[in-house]
């Protein structure tokens, strides 16, 4: 024997009235809306979803990281590693204290903080 189905009872259940999402309508110009999209591409986010996030102020909303950042901090995370080294071997007396060694990571450290800034060195030296 067949079960019988309700008559007008189709599709998905419906979910509890608090968690239904309602839309609401708002206008951005095109300079806004580029600005949102950039916005949630960085962040690896659709751009409603940075939206409702920015709305609300969760957070984090998360950037991704650009791969140039994480070469960088790499970077630092060694030179700082050396310049640990080269200061308590100093300290120590195991090593005579070099202002050559230390400039040279110090221009180093520079090289580095001016590719996070995106910032051109060719310019620096104009």
């Amino acid at each position: 024997m067949k079960e019988k189905r309700q008559k007008g009872v189709r599709g998905r259940p419906k979910g509890a009235p608090e968690n239904i999402r309602r839309s609401v309508s708002v206008r951005f110009s095109m300079a806004e809306l580029a600005d949102i999209q950039r916005k949630a591409d960085a962040s690896g986010l659709r751009p409603t979803t940075w939206i409702r996030q920015a709305a609300l102020s969760r957070q984090p909303i998360r950037a991704v990281v650009p791969a140039l950042n994480r070469e960088a901090y790499s970077e630092l995370a060694r030179l700082a590693g050396n310049i640990n080294q080269l200061t308590r071997a100093a300290h120590e007396g195991r090593v005579p204290y070099s202002p050559t060694q230390f400039e040279q990571l110090q221009r180093k450290i520079q090289e580095l903080r001016l590719d996070l800034l995106g910032v051109n060195r060719d310019r620096q030296n104009d």
